[in-house]
């Protein structure tokens, strides 16, 4: 890939045009203020510089030259309106800085370093500067903590017009890693451009690089004019990475936002790293395990750590801040710990030695935490932060995140019902019930069917369900009538919804059964003939009578029926054929009935008495008379 024309001059005399142009500057008359410097004695950034216009220098510790090419070919630039803002100049960045409408930065005031660099109070330079006459002003705030890795900046834009301002905010550098002008790139965490050092150096873990903290960022590894001419299009940077090319390297980020009115404005954050041994920031993410709960339910939150880094990272604390209202549930960590956290608070803090291994090829390594909590009994939505500490870690936490929305308790709502019907059927007979029933909270719902005896009903008749338990079943009753089958509803929470249909059974007819003796028997006058028969009756509940009429026309022989049999006699006085039929009447004067043919005979046929007459006598040829009797008892 071709590199910039700065190649063909020793870097001295790149450092002796830019001090040139420094003298010239305040020969003509140019504002030129001095440049406010955190200086840390331990180290490993021994010296960051920031200029009244947005340049930044960054001696590290055992390196001659600084990290950014020229020293200061590392800037923030603003686009607002068409126009590029940026530092009067940057080393080798006239890709940039040398775009038609390019304007210089209006320095304001600088103040710093203050501080203690400690955590609490960490090194700070606070720098502003104005757009030109475009009514936006940048305040930009850099702070250090001694020992650190890296430096934070904190890019606020106001504006005094009247409506928002589209703006697009880069940070831009032209790497001077380990005392080298070529390096490779890569990209962490799919949003953090990263420098790493060229083969053969003396520490090939040597990185820097920029990491945004506020999401929507852009960004670009690649070689340095390249990059510089990204910014100069004052487009989003294409999120692309020249990471295996050694090229004289260069990485920016971006965002594009707009400006709200007010003093407020919008604060753009992002890390500055270096790092010697390649170990890069612990990155923070956090996931809650439900998007919504009812007030007071209970919830959990997955905390993972990512280290893109070439070295393991060993943290020494775990800060967790829940929102107000909401409590951890005891016993309830999992993963890199079981020991519950100390709680101060809504601050939740594990300690010990959390290590976060190094990267695999392109995977991060990770650590996760998982823990309960009891949420909020205020409805809204809720978001969390978590971060951590560890000696000479550089972190970046999650801040207002995993939002869990927290609902109002609804009460639980009773089950709607039905128990279907009108309904219809005969007595002794399976008459097929259908309920429906539904449930607003997805409750489980338990079923059972009864039933009540109405009009029409006789005293002991009862019903029997298939399934009294089933939703949709059957009922089977003794006697006809009208029945009231009751479907109750249970959701376990309210009292049981009933509801109720009619049941409309007719009676059965009894079947009748002639078992003895057989159609067309045949039965002598005058001796006795016993007949027997059964019945049934679907009715179980039902009373019976019979009469038994034996077709000569004597008087039927009637009686009550009980047991399913009936036996009576009979004696026929004359020979002939009768027709037999026996009927049985139940209580609701159902008729069923069965007949057979009988035949009524004499006493047993006599043989006829015969005489042939004789003797008898006559002449041959001559017919001789012959007189023969006989009679028949039987006539």
């Amino acid at each position: 890939m071709a590199q910039h024309s700065r190649k063909s001059l020793p870097r001295g005399i790149s450092l002796a045009l830019a001090l040139l142009l420094s003298v010239f500057a305040s020969l003509t008359g140019a504002p030129l203020a001095s440049a406010e410097t955190i200086v840390s004695i331990g180290g490993p950034l021994t010296q960051i510089t920031i200029s009244p216009d947005l340049n930044c220098d960054v001696q590290h510790l055992g390196d001659s030259s600084g990290e950014w090419f020229g020293a200061t070919a590392c800037a923030t630039l603003v686009s607002a309106g068409g126009v590029l803002f940026g530092p009067a100049y940057i080393p080798a960045g006239g890709s940039a800085t040398g775009v038609t409408g390019y304007t210089p930065y209006t320095p304001v005031s600088q103040t710093g370093p203050t501080g203690a660099g400690t955590t609490a109070d960490p090194y700070t330079v606070v720098t502003i500067v104005d757009l030109g006459s475009s009514g936006l002003r940048l305040t930009q705030t850099d702070t250090y903590v001694e020992g650190g890795e890296s430096y934070r900046t904190d890019v606020k834009v106001t504006t005094s017009g009247a409506a928002g301002e589209p703006v697009k905010v880069y940070r831009g550098g032209d790497c001077y890693l380990q005392d080298s002008d070529t390096g490779l790139g890569r990209v962490d965490l799919g949003i953090a451009p990263v420098c790493v050092a060229e083969p053969g150096s003396k520490d090939l873990n040597r990185i820097e690089g920029f990491y945004p903290l506020t999401v929507g960022s852009h960004y670009i590894e690649d070689n340095y004019d390249t990059v510089w001419a990204a910014i100069g299009s004052q487009t989003n940077l294409p999120d692309t990475c020249a990471c295996a090319d050694l090229i004289d390297n260069g990485i920016a980020i971006n965002w594009d936002v707009t400006v709200p009115t007010g003093a407020a404005g919008i604060t753009l954050s992002s890390l500055t790293i270096f790092s010697p041994v390649g170990a890069a920031p612990a990155s923070f993410s956090k996931t809650a395990d439900a998007a919504s709960t009812a007030a007071g339910g209970t919830n959990g939150y997955t905390v993972t750590v990512t280290n893109p880094g070439a070295s393991s990272t060993t943290l020494t604390s775990i800060t967790d801040t829940l929102s107000p209202g909401f409590s951890y549930l005891v016993g309830s960590t999992t993963g890199a710990t079981t020991t519950d956290p100390a709680v101060n608070g809504q601050a939740l803090t594990w300690t010990g030695s959390f290590v976060v291994p190094a990267a695999t090829a392109n995977t991060p390594g990770t650590l996760t935490l998982h823990f309960g909590v009891t949420v909020s009994t205020t409805p809204g939505t809720y978001t969390n932060s978590v971060t951590g500490a560890g000696t000479g870690v550089t972190v970046i936490p999650a801040i207002d995140t995993a939002p869990i929305t927290v609902t109002p308790v609804v009460s639980n709502q009773p089950p709607t019902a039905s128990a279907g019907g009108p309904y219809a059927g005969v007595e002794g007979s399976a008459i097929p019930l259908t309920g429906s029933a539904s449930d607003p909270d997805a409750d489980s719902l338990t079923y059972a069917w009864t039933y009540s005896s109405g009009a029409g009903v006789d005293a002991g008749a009862t019903c029997s369900f298939a399934n009294s338990a089933a939703l949709s079943t059957t009922i089977t009753c003794t006697d006809d009538g009208t029945y009231t089958a009751s479907l109750s509803v249970n959701d376990g929470n309210n009292p049981a919804v009933v509801k109720t249909a009619s049941v409309v059974v007719s009676n059965a007819a009894p079947t009748v059964v002639i078992t003895s003796p057989a159609d067309m028997s045949v039965v002598m006058v005058g001796q006795t003939v016993t007949l027997t028969s059964t019945y049934a009756d679907a009715g179980a509940n039902d009373t019976h009578t019979y009469s038994v009429d034996f077709g000569d026309g004597s008087a039927p022989v009637t009686g009550t029926a009980t047991g399913g049999t009936i036996s009576v006699t009979h004696t026929y006085a004359a020979i002939g054929t009768y027709d037999v039929t026996v009927t049985v009447t139940d209580d609701d004067n159902g008729v069923g009935t069965a007949s057979i043919t009988l035949v009524a005979a004499g006493a047993a046929n006599q043989p006829p008495t015969a005489s042939a007459g004789g003797p008898y006598a006559g002449v041959e040829g001559s017919a001789i008379p012959l007189t023969g009797s006989a009679s028949d008892p039987d006539a």
